[in-house]
């Protein structure tokens, strides 16, 4: 049971696993996910604590539908890097809302040194990789050009390449899946920017002044 909850658990984050234009990963949506997690008064959720508890011989005295359901992403990137037994400690400093805006490093850092457990000496590191990658920047960031603020965040454009000179600027022309593009911005915006590609099928095209993204 504990193995064909962990293979739907993998089965789920695959199912919404896609690359940028770099061979990165990230995950959209993610709220499929958190759904899957929630199912069922949090079977699944509660199903995948038991694989943990299992493996560490560790309980954990949470009621998921109130301890864990701002924090499903959370124990879902401590489960990609086999951590899961950490799940109370980055539970208290961090929750999913959190994870997209903010990271309180040294806090983490300082309540795992004292927490006597199995710490792999890269966590936060590795947990700071997989939140960009389960948040990607957000699509209206892009098109507000926050993308210098937040320079070391995921950007989901399946395709970027050079489209030539546009003042002082270069021009970069890039492609994102139609599906990460708001509906009412498509519906505001001309059809012309929607596109098929052979590899991504539809898609929305746009050009930015390169030093923006």
């Amino acid at each position: 049971m504990a193995k064909d909850i962990q293979a739907l658990f993998n089965a789920q984050v695959k199912k919404i696993e896609r690359r940028n234009y770099e061979g990165k990963i990230f995950y959209h949506p993610v709220q499929e996910l958190k759904d899957w997690m929630a199912d069922s008064n949090f079977s699944n959720t509660r199903g995948l604590l038991a694989t943990v508890e299992s493996a560490t011989g560790q309980t954990f005295p949470l009621n998921p539908s109130h301890n864990l359901s701002k924090s499903l992403i959370v124990f879902a990137i401590l489960l990609r890097l086999n951590c899961g037994h950490l799940l109370h400690i980055f539970r208290d400093k961090v929750n999913d809302n959190m994870i997209q805006t903010t990271f309180p490093k040294e806090q983490l850092k300082t309540a795992l040194d004292a927490s006597h457990l199995m710490v792999p000496d890269d966590i936060l590191e590795r947990f700071e990789e997989q939140r960009r990658a389960f948040h990607p920047l957000d699509f209206e960031d892009i098109i507000n050009h926050e993308v210098l603020a937040r320079e070391c965040w995921m950007l989901p454009f399946c395709v970027k390449e050079e489209a030539g000179v546009g003042g002082t600027a270069e021009v970069a022309r890039v492609l994102i899946q139609e599906s990460l593009v708001p509906q009412e911005f498509r519906l505001k915006h001309t059809s012309s920017l929607e596109v098929i590609d052979k590899e991504f099928g539809k898609v929305c095209r746009m050009d930015f002044e390169s030093w923006h993204i």
